[in-house]
């Protein structure tokens, strides 16, 4: 695209409208402040939404959902803010792991089982040959 037609894109006019992109300058204390932002956003009720920011004088754009004053915070060498997660989405995760890692190694993952029950095997043994009674 011709640089005449894209500088006339992201000029701002009226409310701060250049050629369907939304053109300001970031406000005092955030990230970048004082630069320019160039925003574009769209959306379908019920199944699509779009964002996408342009940082023209970075030479970067950003199009993730709600993670825009993330990208903009490290685009400007400050903190980004992460989310946080509760202790109830952690514990519900927490099975995601080792079931994915089984699920991509089979062969390891039945090792492991049949070292598993090699192990309770032996303990069995070991109770019986002792005379501990069975405590289940």
């Amino acid at each position: 695209m011709p640089k005449e037609i894209r500088d006339q894109m992201f000029k701002p006019g009226m409310n701060h409208w250049g050629y369907g992109w939304f053109v300001t300058k970031m406000a005092p204390g955030e990230p970048g402040a004082g630069t320019t932002l160039e925003e574009m956003c769209g959306d379908m009720p019920g199944n699509y939404f779009s964002w996408i920011l342009r940082y023209p004088e970075r030479n970067v754009y950003g199009s993730t959902e709600r993670l825009e004053q993330n990208i903009q915070a490290i685009l400007y060498d400050m903190e980004p803010k992460m989310p946080r997660r509760s202790a109830k989405d952690l514990a519900a995760q927490a099975w995601l792991v080792p079931e994915a890692w089984a699920e991509s190694h089979r062969m390891q993952s039945a090792l492991v089982g049949l070292f598993a029950v090699a192990v309770i095997r032996q303990a069995a043994r070991r109770r019986r040959r002792t005379g501990i009674p069975n405590q289940a």
